[in-house]
């Protein structure tokens, strides 16, 4: 029991400092006082990691070593290429629905992996992007001409740059995360994942 009225745990007659101390392990039957409220209770031996079996999660598998590692630079240069030549196509005149969509998808990815970490670029210049996008859109509707307007060009080109950076080295599970919130946001009703104002 406690000695100088001290609330403390005990193992048999000595004070448990734990396995550094060279003490031996405590027994399941060994018990713990508080003096305060003059209780003994059994002391817990080991914690288990798993959850209780009402845990409605599952547990997470441990991530592979290659999602712990940004993309390889073959991966990295391709999607470069692609959302860069969308940007210059869009630029001269020559877009289209799908091209539109690849600079948006790669805007929102950037959103979603700053939001993780990955940039601090304000959120009015991802606002910008949107906006163009959705008035070329318009006009592509209304004249069938695919065109980004000259101010909105600026914005792209940082946005895209500052993906670059972030696909270089930003772990793979974050940019797998952003795309999934990105399936998530397209399959929702919101109007845009990006929020109004800085």
């Amino acid at each position: 029991m406690p000695v100088g009225g001290e609330a403390s745990l005990w193992a048999g007659d000595v004070p448990y400092a734990g396995p550094s101390a060279g003490l031996a392990p405590l027994r399941a039957t060994d018990l713990g006082y508080n003096k305060a409220t003059d209780q003994t209770w059994p002391l817990i031996t080991h914690m288990s990691s798993k959850r209780g079996l009402g845990s409605a999660s599952r547990p997470r598998r441990p991530l592979s070593k290659s999602m712990l590692l940004p993309m390889n630079a073959k991966s990295v240069r391709e999607q470069s290429l692609s959302y860069h030549l969308a940007l210059a196509t869009c630029r001269i005149g020559h877009g289209n629905n799908y091209l539109f969509n690849e600079l948006m998808r790669t805007v929102y990815i950037a959103w979603f992996l700053q939001q993780a970490g990955f940039g601090d670029e304000p959120v009015a210049l991802y606002k910008l992007a949107e906006y163009s996008v959705e008035t070329a859109l318009t006009l592509a509707n209304e004249s069938g001409e695919w065109l980004l307007a000259d101010e909105a060009l600026p914005a792209f080109e940082k946005l895209l740059a500052l993906h670059d950076s972030q696909l270089a080295v930003a772990p793979l599970h974050k940019v797998v995360d952003a795309e999934q919130q990105l399936s998530r946001y397209l399959c929702g009703t919101a109007s845009s994942p990006i929020p109004e104002g800085d």
